[in-house]
């Protein structure tokens, strides 16, 4: 793999001072002995979300190796051999190994994408005491990096790497180097270059991520909020007809469902007719990518259902998986079409000029425009609370499960709320409101998933075609199927009252008066 393994000390040099010039000025002072020019070349990859990003590690592909690593390339974790011209997509395109598994933990579903290629050429440098006797070694890296976009950048590294028992010459020589004005690269070369192509390492998160201060009018604010989640749909655009990845889809979604809710919950910010207008766009967005995702979930649990059933009725699932397969590419297909008509581009553009837009609303046109968002964050966020807690009391064993449903959309608006504007609050007290939300979440989420999953399978056991035996196989995996989901469904059924129960705790009760029954602008976290 690349890298010398080494931990050298590396320094920023600028275009303009070469390797002879850096070789010239040292040899002044210091008797050296030129080394073979060695060169290397790899690639590197990510998620879109970076998420090897954010642990400080990448995946290298070096020749017929493609590894786990840190940033700097010097610390390989785990590497395994690669041979094909094409690069693995997921971590199941891997072998059985530590590698796999490693990447299995810190991918999950997302794909692997091709972030640079870079190609180092390395002159190397021995310094030399007046014995003769290599103290220190110098390397003039020429790094040049492409992206897949086709930008090109050049960078220029001064690596220092000390020899065992000569500490005092290599601290001699920094700062010789430091008398030279050559400074100590605080970055990952593969950072910089990385930036400098126009990247942005760790610039994607699909959390809600946005400061707001605490005395700004609500208009604004809101209008903020709406501006970050229409930039992370159209950032997921060409994943989503691409196919890259399932999450693309996911965060699209999320983002739309985002928008909605904002618009339905934080009212009086704009006047009532613009806020029915894309309220309805929006719902149309969602409608129309509701069939694929649903897919994408069943096909994601492919493995989880097939060890729910008996080994012998296994093989009566394929029909299934075939079917569900052959209908998502078609769903794919009719989303792609829905995102490249002309109509769909219209309505964000709308969208974004009425974003960007002056907000000039009267009192009578938007009562809660000019309002300090602090004030108003408070007034909804308890509101939607408070109904929470109404709704989830009156559900028994007896109720019936529309009321579960019910409940569960009043908790995805109260996260909602809760992220929208997070940056007002604690952020220890408000890391614990949703956290116990979540809990709860969960469970009312797998409860639903679970109802509609039986739905759907319901549907395809009456549309069973083919010969005789095929269709009781068929059947009766499905049938066992059903059975065993039915099941699970209970059980979370029967977790809920604990999981409320923590919820409507009066520790958190509490919590959440103290943060927004008494609203105070401008007095953060009061």
């Amino acid at each position: 793999m690349v890298g010398s393994g080494k931990a050298n000390t590396r320094y920023i040099l600028p275009e303009s001072l070469n390797f002879r010039q850096i070789q010239k000025e040292i040899s002044r002072s210091h008797t050296l002995h030129r080394e073979k020019v060695s060169a290397s070349a790899y690639t590197l990859y990510d998620t879109f979300d970076w998420r090897l990003y954010r642990k400080q590690q990448t995946l290298v592909r070096d020749r017929d190796l493609i590894g786990l690593t840190d940033l700097e390339l010097t610390h390989p974790s785990s590497q395994a051999e690669w041979t094909k011209q094409r690069p693995p997509r997921f971590w199941w395109d891997l072998p059985e190994g530590d590698l796999r598994s490693r990447l299995q933990a810190l991918l999950d579903v997302r794909a692997l994408l091709p972030l640079m290629s870079v190609t180092r050429q390395r002159r190397g440098l021995r310094i030399l005491n007046q014995d003769q006797k290599t103290v220190l070694k110098l390397f003039f890296c020429t790094y040049d990096a492409e992206a897949l976009s086709g930008a090109q950048r050049r960078a220029f590294r001064l690596e220092l790497q000390s020899v065992l028992g000569y500490r005092r010459e290599l601290e001699e020589f920094k700062r010789h180097l430091a008398d030279m004005d050559i400074a100590v690269d605080r970055e990952s070369v593969n950072v910089a270059l990385m930036r400098h192509l126009g990247l942005e390492p760790g610039g994607y998160s699909s959390r809600f991520l946005l400061s707001l201060d605490p005395g700004l009018p609500s208009g604004e604010a809101v209008r903020r909020i709406l501006r970050h989640l229409i930039g992370v749909m159209i950032l997921n655009e060409e994943g989503v007809k691409a196919d890259t990845d399932t999450e693309f889809l996911h965060d699209y979604r999320v983002s739309v469902r985002r928008i909605r809710s904002a618009l339905g919950q934080i009212k009086g910010v704009f006047p009532p007719e613009e806020t029915a207008r894309f309220r309805e766009a929006f719902t149309r967005l969602g409608q129309s990518t509701n069939t694929l995702r649903d897919l994408d979930v069943y096909l994601l649990k492919k493995e989880q259902y097939r060890a729910l059933l008996p080994d012998r009725l296994s093989p009566g699932l394929d029909a299934l998986f075939e079917d569900l397969a052959a209908e998502r590419k078609n769903k794919r297909r009719a989303v792609t079409r829905f995102l490249n008509r002309a109509a769909y581009s219209t309505t964000v553009a709308q969208w974004r000029e009425f974003l960007d837009s002056p907000a000039e609303y009267s009192d009578e046109e938007a009562p809660n425009a000019h309002r300090p968002v602090f004030q108003l964050a408070c007034q909804f966020i308890l509101k939607r609370y408070q109904q929470i807690i109404r709704v989830g009391r009156k559900i028994g064993d007896d109720s019936p499960d529309e009321e579960l449903h019910r409940l569960r959309i009043n908790c995805k608006k109260l996260r909602y709320l809760l992220e929208f504007f997070a940056s007002l609050f604690p952020e220890k007290d408000m890391a614990r409101l949703i956290g116990q939300l979540k809990k709860l979440q969960d469970n009312l989420g797998d409860f639903n998933d679970l109802f509609v999953q039986q739905q759907y399978l319901e549907e395809h056991l009456n549309k069973l075609v083919g010969n005789e035996d095929k269709i009781r196989l068929s059947a009766a995996a499905v049938g066992g199927l059903i059975a065993s989901l039915n099941l699970k469904q209970r059980s979370v059924r029967r977790n809920f009252e604990k999981r409320f129960q923590a919820f409507s705790s009066p520790r958190n009760h509490a919590l959440y008066v103290r943060l927004f029954e008494t609203p105070l602008s401008g007095a953060k976290g009061k």
